[in-house]
């Protein structure tokens, strides 16, 4: 993903399902940045029904690569 020129590629994503997702359904899906070292970065998210319940939460672990420039992939 690229942000601001700058690379960041998943080192991990744990995901917690709580209910099935239905295709086609509406859902709403909220993250944050939780936590912004100098080349990692930690978000968490979560993905709420129409009903307000939560379906599912996630966190991920992002590596900064600051040697790549987006011009090498467009």
């Amino acid at each position: 993903m690229c942000i601001r020129d700058r690379y960041y590629f998943t080192a991990e994503v744990t995901i917690r399902y709580k209910k099935p997702i239905i295709s086609n359904e509406k859902y709403e899906v909220v993250a944050k940045l939780t936590n912004a070292a100098r080349k990692l970065y930690t978000a968490e998210a979560s993905i709420i029904d129409d009903a307000g319940e939560v379906a599912a939460k996630a966190t991920g672990k992002y590596i900064v690569r600051e040697d790549i420039e987006p011009s090498d992939y467009y």
